[in-house]
């Protein structure tokens, strides 16, 4: 495939669509949610690239990628990735639908939730607010609290 300017793209290569080695950073499909919470999963993808190359020397055993619900929730073979959802259950869809099933693991009420299984038997988070502010605010606590527990499982 060629660009306009004439240079030539490529496609990924076939590693890099092998449900088996994603993380999935999802996002909800709508505008405001492309808008507001895109920016910050790829916030979050950049901390999880980060701590496979601190721990993984050479090719790291999984790719990070972030895509919207719709895929998330609409591919079969995505159902065992490990997976963070970003956004709240009126935004994100995957929210919405794990919502009451993943426990709350660090809740401000009214504002905030991250919610995850501690020991990550299933690797499912969410991180949403009330806000843009507060959405930002639970994937900095994810972060800082449990990435490295999600890496460590996403990477068995």
């Amino acid at each position: 495939m060629d660009d306009s300017d004439g240079s030539a793209t490529t496609q990924p290569s076939q590693h890099e669509l092998d449900p088996e080695r994603l993380v999935l950073v999802v996002v909800g499909a709508g505008l405001g949610a492309e808008v507001t919470d895109r920016p910050i999963a790829y916030g979050v993808r950049e901390r999880m690239l980060t701590w496979l190359g601190e721990h993984f020397e050479g090719e790291p055993p999984c790719d990070v990628v972030v895509c919207t619900d719709l895929w998330r929730l609409n591919d079969r073979r995505l159902d065992d990735a490990p997976t963070l959802a970003i956004g709240g259950p009126g935004a994100n869809a995957l929210t919405a639908s794990l919502l009451e099933e993943v426990p709350g693991a660090f809740v401000v009420d009214d504002t905030l939730s991250v919610q995850l299984d501690p020991a990550f038997e299933e690797p499912i988070a969410l991180a949403w607010g009330v806000d843009v502010e507060s959405t930002a605010r639970a994937a900095q606590v994810f972060c800082e609290r449990s990435l490295g527990a999600f890496m460590e499982r996403a990477t068995r």
